[in-house]
């Protein structure tokens, strides 16, 4: 018998975007369930959350529920480990695993550098991609 999966976060792909890619590289059919995005007073947020987020241990989005909510999984990072692990693409030893595990994290911080650049203006983000980017991708 196979579980069944609903990932649940808002209509942006952010944190969850991760955990949807390694369902559809599985095969996995998953629930992709998205709360709705609403701006009040100037502010986002994200529509019903405050009413359903105490059912979470942490109180945050993304969360992966698993057979219909029997286990839950909070935090990015944790779901997308928990997904590679189920369906077998964290390597076949604590050695690959490691690596594997190291590539996503440098993605991460990537992605942080990146974000830095932007904000910074100038050319940072020229040097981001000169520097960072290229590094990474020599690496990988």
């Amino acid at each position: 018998m196979s579980s069944s999966y609903k990932l649940i976060y808002s209509v942006n792909r952010g944190f969850a975007e991760t955990s949807r890619m390694l369902f559809k590289v599985a095969g996995q059919e998953f629930e992709d369930y998205r709360y709705p995005i609403t701006t009040k007073d100037g502010k986002m947020g994200i529509v019903d959350w405050d009413t359903h987020k105490t059912k979470y241990t942490y109180e945050k989005l993304p969360v992966l529920e698993i057979d219909g909510g029997k286990h839950t999984i909070s935090q990015s990072k944790a779901i997308e480990r928990f997904l590679a692990r189920r369906f077998n693409m964290l390597g076949s030893n604590d050695i690959e695993a490691a690596v594997i595990e190291a590539a996503g994290e440098q993605i991460g911080d990537v992605k942080q550098a990146y974000n830095k650049a932007r904000t910074e203006g100038g050319d940072g983000v020229k040097k981001f991609f000169e520097g960072d980017l290229k590094k990474t991708f020599t690496a990988f």
